[in-house]
C-alpha cells in the first residue's frame, strides 16, 4: 500500500530538471570566480573544497545530492519518483537561491 501523494510522472520529471538547471547554474556562477569558494554558504561545498580542487568539490557535491534524493526512496520503501522528485524540488530551489545570490554578490566585489 502505498500512502502519500502520487505526483504524475511529468511533474516528477520537471522537479528533477529544474534540479539540474538550478544546480548548473549555481555551479557555474560559484566556479566562474574561484574566490566564490570561501564565501559559499554551503557547508558541504567548504567542506569538500579544503581538501580537492573546486570542480572535484562540485562533482561530490554532485554525487551527495544525488545519494540523498535518492536515499528518499529508501526512507520511504517505495520506489515511486514522487518523494525523490519533491526532495530535488528543494534543492534547485535551494540551488536557485544560491545562483541569484551569487550574481549579486560579483556586481557587488567585481
Amino acid at each position: 500500500m502505498v500512502l502519500g501523494i502520487q505526483l504524475p510522472l511529468w511533474v516528477s520529471l520537471v522537479f528533477f530538471g529544474f534540479w539540474i538547471f538550478s544546480f548548473l547554474q549555481d555551479i557555474n556562477s560559484t566556479v566562474k570566480f574561484k574566490g566564490f569558494l570561501k564565501f559559499e554558504t554551503n557547508v558541504m561545498v567548504r567542506l569538500f573544497a579544503k581538501r580537492f580542487s573546486p570542480k572535484q568539490s562540485m562533482a561530490l557535491q554532485v554525487c551527495f545530492e544525488i545519494f540523498v534524493v535518492f536515499l528518499s526512496s529508501l526512507v520511504n520503501l517505495d520506489w515511486n519518483l514522487s518523494f525523490p522528485s519533491a526532495i530535488a524540488l528543494v534543492f534547485g530551489i535551494a540551488h536557485l537561491t544560491a545562483w541569484q545570490n551569487n550574481k549579486k554578490f560579483a556586481k557587488q566585489f567585481f
